[in-house]
């Protein structure tokens, strides 16, 4: 990361640019009938969040949205 003063040039090209595919992710992470499913390396880092930025103890989610971090990633996630 830089501070927005150290940039020196920006360019905007006529050509798109972006992510052409998304590499396999070894982390699989949902909500199945208000349980949180999360399927990760062993030893991975894992905290839930509702919506409102609190962090939710446990694996049993109630319905509303939910920010999953795994590690380095974050999900949302939508329990019905």
């Amino acid at each position: 990361a830089f501070e927005l003063s150290q940039l020196r040039e920006m360019f905007f090209s006529l050509t798109p640019t972006g992510i052409s595919s998304v590499g396999n992710d070894d982390v699989k992470v949902s909500i199945v009938d208000g349980q949180l499913r999360v399927d990760a390396p062993a030893g991975s880092r894992i905290a839930v969040y509702a919506a409102d930025g609190r962090l939710v103890e446990g694996r049993t989610l109630t319905r509303g949205l939910y920010i999953v971090k795994v590690n380095d990633k974050t999900y949302k996630l939508l329990a019905r």
